[in-house]
């Protein structure tokens, strides 16, 4: 794979740093940008889906000015064999009570991260990211 943990670790507190609150459901476009560049550089094919303003009106009316959006990415286009991974970039507000780090400036501490979403679920994303590179390295 050639990726050091410290490359795992940049890109884990990347996404931390992008404050994908909800609700109401901020920075999305940005943190699907940042993860549509690592996987177009990967060699993955990606598409970024925005979710019709109507659909979020439907289940969170308050919110239907805040645009969603989802990225599906394949590496190709074989419809027999396929591994679906699936996960979030929202986290809940930062909320008090944070001891060593703010909820969106993330810190490393004897080989942990700490910040808003490192275990939910942007440590998530970041282990799905690298696990697929192993999976065609």
């Amino acid at each position: 794979m050639g990726e050091s943990i410290k490359q795992v670790i940049d890109v884990l507190m990347d996404l931390i740093r992008l404050r994908t609150v909800a609700p109401p459901g901020e920075n999305y476009l940005e943190i699907i940008n940042y993860l549509d560049n690592l996987l177009t550089d990967y060699g993955l094919s990606t598409n970024i889906i925005e979710v019709p303003k109507s659909i979020v009106n439907e289940s969170y009316p308050e919110y239907a000015d805040y645009p969603r959006y989802i990225l599906l990415a394949e590496l190709c286009n074989a419809r027999n064999e396929r591994i679906h991974f699936n996960a979030h970039y929202d986290v809940v507000p930062g909320g008090g009570g944070w001891l060593v780090t703010e909820p969106f400036k993330p810190v490393l501490i004897n080989g942990r991260v700490y910040g808003r979403g490192a275990s939910d679920d942007k440590g998530g994303v970041t282990a799905w990211y690298y696990s697929q590179r192993g999976l065609v390295s």
